[in-house]
């Protein structure tokens, strides 16, 4: 499963959710736990145009197999 970036859009609070592409969009907490759950926020997904894959081990690191 993919992490995605989503934002809320009455707080503008980021976060990043590891889920399934089919799941719905998650609810904001700080907006909900601010309004005692009488409104709920649901968040919009974020679409980064300089995301770039990365790797804990450098495997998906493109720099390193280029010869210099």
């Amino acid at each position: 499963m993919p992490f995605y970036t989503f934002r809320c859009l009455s707080c503008n609070q980021e976060q990043e959710v590891l889920q399934k592409i089919d799941e719905p969009e998650p609810v904001c907490e700080r907006c909900v736990n601010a309004s005692c759950g009488v409104h709920i926020v649901e968040m919009e997904r974020v679409f980064k145009v300089n995301a770039k894959p990365h790797s804990k081990d450098g495997s998906w690191d493109f720099k390193k197999d280029k010869p210099k």
